[in-house]
């Protein structure tokens, strides 16, 4: 657990740092002038300049000391020569840290221990011990090496969450599969949805309390959830939807640089996974209102940072697969030895959907079900938490479609809606669409659907005022609501992850992950570990896979050169 708080206090120092550094850049070469002093909004934007800097080291070098010595040079480059701008921005922020209420210092401190004892439980299963550990060790371990989605399919998946991981995953100490990123996500995420019970405390009032409540209480329900503690980039996904959205209803009209960097963030969350993909329909909604607000010296330096960002991705998607993005098999542009099978890709895309449709049940079977019969198992396949989102998400639908049907209403809540509104809701209706239809697994929406609630609540809210007024004059009651939910599930997660003895070990260092016990088989030119007993490969030592396809071989004599598909 020590081990885990030091991560997560290096992670976050680390992305606020980099986030003060990359913004006062960006604003200098655009000349836009930086409104924001969020922590989040400061800490996001570092953890996307580190992928970056990553993505593109990670193209000749693996992913260790020497990636924490690189980004702390550029750090203190940038930061001798505005020494003294930088260090008041710091110091503002160390400042207003101190002086924060109690409850909220308390509630912090609620979430961070939550988080810890997530990580040190150690709750992956699934796509984690299939393939995120090994993707990560590959990153950790090796330059981009052509072909490794020949060695496990979804290893040609390229994902800067991955790398990020691998980055403050601090595996050249010695530490072994210690991943914090998702624990540091939600704690940047807590201290920008907490603002406003801040305000509360301090005797303000601010317009989005309701909407920014309902989110945190959300936020404390996925503390002792498996994606907390796990690598998962779905998770990320659902912080960051939550967060550009209420950023973008927050954001002034003129609030150009704002704008400009949530559009980046955008771009940043689809090479996380892309899952991401419908949000870049927001992108260009908010592209398209600034137009006439940004001249072309600032629409080339922010078009250099996007096709910076992507190319470097793009390059590693063909080194792991040969195609342009996993698993997406057209357009066909490049004749590499490393190519992945077109099949093998197409079946990825079809076992994912059957998968999302009909869980726990052979996809050759399921592939073929017509919607009578895979939409009444996939609702009996649903868990709690996800048939109470969807069912809150319809629930508030239902009412404010009735609310804007009725004039009286629909006058009170109307000019409540702007701009931004609408370019959420329809990014929204789109996301939801092609989810349902393209593989309706439940976390996948899981931000939308937690934003359309809120969002929703909040605007009816507009036309009952008393009870607006009894939850504002009740805000304090929050904090009691959200210690309420830390208490009953962490008496509820103990038991099952720990014995007295297994909590006392992991104080310092978190427990291994499952050891799998694998054998050397040799290929035509090479060889590849597999699991003895058909299990999952974890973090097993490279390269490991549990579904051999017996014409692999590696493309020379050293692993790093590639495996390709005789």
């Amino acid at each position: 657990m020590l081990i885990s708080l030091f991560l997560i206090c290096y992670t976050l120092f680390t992305a606020y740092i980099s986030g003060i550094i990359f913004i006062h850049l960006f604003s200098k070469f655009t000349g836009i002038k930086n409104e924001q002093d969020d922590f989040a909004f400061f800490s996001i934007a570092g953890l996307c300049w580190i992928a970056i800097v990553l993505s593109i080291q990670h193209l000749f070098l693996n992913i260790g000391i020497y990636s924490h010595l690189l980004i702390w040079f550029i750090n203190v480059i940038v930061w001798s020569v505005n020494a003294k701008h930088f260090s008041s921005v710091a110091l503002n922020a160390f400042q207003s840290f101190k002086t924060k209420p109690k409850q909220i210092l308390f509630l912090y401190i609620l979430f961070l221990v939550g988080a810890l004892i997530n990580i040190i439980a150690r709750p992956a299963v699934g796509d984690a011990a299939d393939y995120h550990f090994q993707a990560i060790r590959w990153i950790e371990e090796y330059k981009v090496v052509p072909g490794i989605g020949n060695v496990r399919r979804q290893l040609g998946n390229n994902s800067n969450w991955f790398l990020l991981n691998a980055f403050f995953g601090f595996s050249f100490t010695g530490l072994r599969s210690v991943y914090v990123l998702n624990a540091s996500l939600l704690l940047m995420m807590v201290s920008f949805f907490a603002k406003p019970f801040e305000n509360f405390l301090n005797g303000k009032t601010e317009k989005f309390l309701i909407l920014k409540s309902i989110i945190l209480v959300y936020l404390m329900l996925t503390v002792f959830r498996k994606y907390v503690g796990a690598v998962t980039n779905d998770y990320p996904v659902t912080l960051m939807i939550l967060y550009i959205f209420t950023m973008l209803l927050e954001a002034k009209h003129e609030d150009i640089l704002t704008k400009l960097l949530l559009i980046f963030f955008i771009a940043v969350m689809i090479t996380f996974k892309l899952s991401a993909l419908p949000m870049a329909l927001l992108a260009v909604f908010i592209f398209f209102s600034l137009l006439k607000q940004i001249r072309v010296r600032q629409y080339f330096v922010f078009a250099s940072l996007i096709i910076i960002l992507f190319i470097p991705w793009i390059i590693t998607n063909v080194m792991n697969c040969g195609y342009l993005v996993f698993p997406i098999s057209s357009p066909d542009l490049f004749v590499v030895d490393w190519k992945m099978r077109k099949s093998v890709l197409e079946w990825e895309v079809m076992a994912n959907l059957a998968w999302a449709r009909v869980p726990f049940t052979d996809v050759e079977i399921s592939k073929n079900y017509v919607f009578a019969q895979w939409f009444p198992l996939w609702l009996k396949s649903l868990d709690g938490f996800s048939i109470f989102l969807m069912a809150g998400a319809i629930l508030s639908s239902g009412v404010m479609g009735i609310l804007l049907f009725v004039k009286k209403s629909r006058a009170l809540i109307i000019p409540h809606i702007k701009t931004e509104n609408i370019f959420i809701a329809v990014t929204g209706a789109v996301a939801l669409y092609l989810w349902f239809t393209h593989g309706p697994t439940p976390r996948f929406v899981f931000g939308y659907l937690v934003f359309l609630l809120a969002a929703q609540f909040w605007l009816m809210n507009h036309v009952f005022a008393g009870i607006q007024r009894s939850i504002i004059k009740n805000a304090k009651h929050l904090f009691l609501l959200i210690a309420a939910i830390f208490f009953v599930s962490c008496a509820t997660f103990l038991p099952q992850y720990f014995s007295a003895g297994s909590f006392a070990g992991s104080l310092i260092v978190p427990k291994s992950y499952t050891e799998v016990k694998t054998g050397n088989v040799k290929l035509k030119n090479g060889f590849v570990n597999v699991p003895e007993k058909n299990c999952q490969c974890w973090d097993s030592p490279l390269p490991c896979t549990s579904a051999l396809d017996t014409t692999l071989t590696w493309r020379g004599t050293k692993m790093e050169e590639g495996f390709k598909i005789k």
